[in-house]
């Protein structure tokens, strides 16, 4: 839409005073929901240029934690958690103030996304934005720069339902939790006078084990949601679990034994197996304390080894003799993000070539199988785009993410028209 019809819809607002947004932000009841914490304008500037940000201008934004049932993979009901972020008008610029009238106005997209590997329950979304004396995440990229809700699940495992182990890169309960929470998330919108587009036009992203989760939750939203997905993109995500197990059976070394063991600690889990059929003592009998919520990734590394085979390994004999017939490579297939059959959402694939966790390989692999399905996919190499030398897989979410809702915004602009 051009600025003149831009302009005009604000000015429409302002006349006629229509939408849902201002009932919201005169409420003093929330509707099933907490109230986690709120920023201004002023707050996320700052906080914003160590993002990376050249702009200064910015929306404020509230967060809101909001529960809901999901299902295990066993088909237990849990009831997680999840936060949903919403823009405000809290120190604005003038500019900035009529923008998100439009929005409001018009009703606001959704950005759905789904977090990376954490492993102690005070990185879960919800805990640590109600913790953190400032603002931090994804919902300052995408709330208060683009001004999108951004809802962010927890998973199980974390949040309200810690006391459950986290079902690591497993599709089903993965795909289940962020749909319902989707749904969840609107009811919550309605409730509280939230206006959202007429056809609840969303927009689904996440990087690493986030990237997986937002592929594999694709088409379960698209066939379970009445919903509109505009865009889908998956970033550095271990999207094909086979052959990435196959490559870690292959390796000497790696430099993040804490995934390895999680994965291996959830499937055997999941499925009822002995995990030392998977992973060596001493380290075997560590993994219920290490995983229990308690400890970060660093401090898990510390109790484990970064060496992969033999005497002093991580992995079991068994599983590196044997994976090629083993239980745990069938459901490493069975897990795959992929859907056999073509999706409806067109699918950007950002990875950056220097990831030194999940190789770049495994982005052109998935883009030349959900083309053969018959998927719209592109492969964005992030470094190309933005001018960079080889990226790390911590070097490469930030740029990522930024890259990601600047084309979620231009996406909106053209489709929505603001």
């Amino acid at each position: 839409m051009k600025k003149p019809v831009y302009l005009l819809l604000a000015v429409l607002f302002f006349i006629y005073g229509c939408g849902g947004g201002s009932g919201f932000d005169a409420q003093k009841e929330i509707a099933g929901g907490e109230k986690i914490a709120q920023f201004s304008a002023k707050d996320i500037a700052k906080k914003a240029r160590k993002y990376g940000f050249k702009e200064n201008d910015f929306y404020g934004m509230r967060a809101y934690r909001i529960t809901y049932t999901t299902h295990d993979e066993s088909g237990k009901a849990v009831k997680a958690s999840g936060v949903i972020v919403i823009p405000t008008e809290d120190g604005v610029s003038a500019e900035k103030k009529e923008q998100l009238e439009v929005i409001k106005h018009n009703g606001f997209a959704m950005v759905i996304d789904c977090h990376g590997t954490i492993f102690a329950n005070k990185e879960a979304p919800s805990v640590y934005m109600a913790e953190s004396k400032e603002p931090e995440g994804t919902g300052i990229i995408f709330s208060a720069y683009a001004g999108f809700i951004t809802l962010i699940p927890d998973y199980i495992g974390f949040g309200e339902s810690k006391e459950h182990y986290h079902p690591y890169l497993l599709k089903k309960s993965s795909s289940k939790s962020v749909k319902d929470f989707i749904n969840a998330a609107v009811d919550f919108a309605n409730k509280n006078m939230i206006e959202l587009t007429p056809n609840r036009d969303m927009y689904i992203t996440g990087y690493s084990q986030g990237g997986y989760v937002a592929l594999a939750s694709l088409g379960r939203m698209e066939s379970s949601l009445s919903y509109n997905i505009n865009m889908a993109v998956p970033m550095d995500g271990p999207y094909l679990l086979e052959p990435f197990g196959r490559a870690l059976v292959k390796a000497k070394s790696f430099k993040a034994p804490s995934f390895v063991a999680y994965i291996a600690y959830a499937y055997a889990k999941t499925y009822g197996k002995d995990i030392k059929s998977l992973i060596k003592e001493p380290y075997a009998s560590r993994l219920d304390l290490l995983f229990s919520g308690n400890y970060t990734r660093e401090e898990i590394d510390q109790n484990l080894t970064y060496t992969l085979q033999g005497e002093n390994g991580l992995l079991s004999d068994e599983l590196v003799e044997d994976y090629s017939t083993s239980w745990f490579r069938l459901k490493l297939l069975k897990n795959s993000a992929i859907e056999t059959s073509s999706y409806l959402t067109p699918i950007k694939l950002i990875h950056c070539k220097g990831d030194d966790i999940v190789p770049y390989e495994m982005a052109t692999s998935t883009k030349k199988l959900l083309n053969l399905a018959g998927s719209k996919v592109d492969l964005i190499t992030l470094e190309d785009k933005i001018g960079s030398q080889p990226l790390s897989h911590t070097e490469c979410a930030l740029p990522a993410y930024i890259y990601t809702a600047k084309m979620f915004l231009k996406s909106r602009v053209e489709l929505l028209g603001y």
